[in-house]
């Protein structure tokens, strides 16, 4: 059963992508309400399938790294819905959907139902830990979509090849606007799960692990940000090297979801 909701969910996003990049190419309004319908249905249905989920398993679904992508898309793409619905703005549905599709492809197809969970990860505290980088990571995605869209509208303009970007997409100064306040509030997120996490560690886990490589990537991308809000607040990082510090952060973030995670041992192992 869940199975094959999972791919209900995915088979409606899917259908929600192929409608915002149509709406994309050829600017209808029909098309473009419906792929905002349909995006709301794929949000309504994934948020359907978090539920049954935690009726079912007695937990939040972020134990293992698949769960917790599946999550994460979730409130990425809740995010963005809600802010789309507020700025009456969608021309980044486009690109959010398509990155949306792909973390949940690598979500579903890599989802064990037998896998041991480590008890520590059905306390409530470490969920609220989890949830909270979730939801910074989720501000940091939608920064790197509107810097990502911010240098594609940029290298057109400086080419003068004014084309589909210019034609399609709003002002540089809105995706700056966009890129900042998303970064403001993933960090806020970021580093009070950060803390919470910290701490709750010291409580449960009795060897060291401070030096553990998952803390340590998490270190460096609240460094990263940390730079690009202070480059942004003195006027020191603009425009374009902001754009390019939100790609740099977010790399950092799939190292750490998907390569960390997965590939080095420490005391993480989700």
């Amino acid at each position: 059963m869940f199975t094959i909701l999972q791919w209900l969910v995915f088979l409606v996003y899917t259908v929600a992508t192929y409608f915002y990049w149509q709406d994309f190419i050829n600017t209808k309004s029909k098309q473009n309400q419906r792929a905002q319908n349909w995006f709301f249905a794929a949000v309504s249905l994934h948020l359907a399938l978090i539920i049954y989920f935690a009726f079912e398993n007695g937990r939040v679904p972020i134990a293992t790294v698949s769960e917790a992508v599946s999550t994460f898309v979730w409130i990425t793409a809740t995010l963005y819905l809600v802010i789309e619905f507020k700025l009456k703005e969608r021309s980044q549905g486009a690109l959010i959907l398509s990155v949306v599709l792909i973390l949940l492809l690598q979500s579903f197809l890599t989802f064990d139902s037998t896998a041991e969970i480590n008890p520590v990860l059905y306390d409530i505290r470490f969920e609220t830990h989890v949830l909270f980088m979730l939801l910074g990571y989720s501000g940091f995605t939608l920064s790197v979509i509107a810097s990502i869209l911010f240098l594609l509208l940029y290298r057109e303009i400086q080419k003068k090849e004014l084309g589909l970007f210019f034609r399609k997409l709003p002002s540089l100064a809105y995706f700056e606007r966009i890129s900042e306040t998303a970064i403001n509030v993933g960090l806020i997120f970021v580093s009070i799960g950060f803390i919470l996490g910290f701490y709750f560690a010291t409580l449960v886990w009795t060897e060291s692990f401070y030096l553990d490589p998952k803390i340590i990537v998490v270190l460096l991308t609240l460094i990263v940000y940390i730079v690009h809000l202070v480059g942004r607040k003195t006027g020191k990082i603009q425009g374009k090297h902001a754009a390019l510090i939100s790609v740099i952060g977010f790399v950092l973030i799939l190292f750490s979801f998907f390569i960390v995670s997965k590939v080095i041992p420490g005391a993480h192992q989700f």
